[in-house]
């Protein structure tokens, strides 16, 4: 098995018209999905039968280059303050990289943010808000 690099390519996106797994796949995917000898780390996100979210991809992808904007960063600078790689933080920006728990901690960590995924039956969104904003009452809703 090939070693994993930080943050993983993308799964494919989820087709709308696609139709719910039956019940014999689904224990087919759990089944890939518990043996990571067959997890393909260079094409999956997070292994096989996991779901994108692109819109989440996309939003992070906005907001990380945004942010580095605003504040004049390069690539290279950004990768600095949350330590990635600046080959990261292009994958980031590319809309193709669905960010897991992980790195959603490492950027509110190392850049004082509340970020905060909603996830519904129809889709999912991320929200980003500056720490001292939520804490003293002063967040966007």
């Amino acid at each position: 098995m090939s070693k994993r690099r930080y943050p993983a390519k993308a799964a494919r996106p989820l087709d709308p018209s696609e139709e719910v797994p039956s019940e014999e796949e689904l224990d087919r995917l759990v089944a890939e999905m518990e043996d990571a000898s067959q997890w393909d780390w260079d094409n999956a996100g997070l292994g096989p039968g996991f779901y994108r979210a692109p819109e989440v991809a996309q939003q992070f992808a906005d907001f990380v280059a945004a942010y580095r904007a605003e504040r004049g960063l390069t690539q290279q600078e950004f990768a600095r303050l949350i330590c990635v790689l600046e080959g990261d933080v292009a994958f980031m920006e590319s809309g193709r990289y669905t960010p897991d728990v992980e790195m959603l901690v490492r950027f509110g960590r190392h850049l004082h943010l509340v970020l905060t995924i909603q996830v519904t039956p129809a889709d999912a969104s991320l929200s980003v808000s500056e720490a001292a904003a939520v804490a003293d009452g002063t967040a966007a809703e």
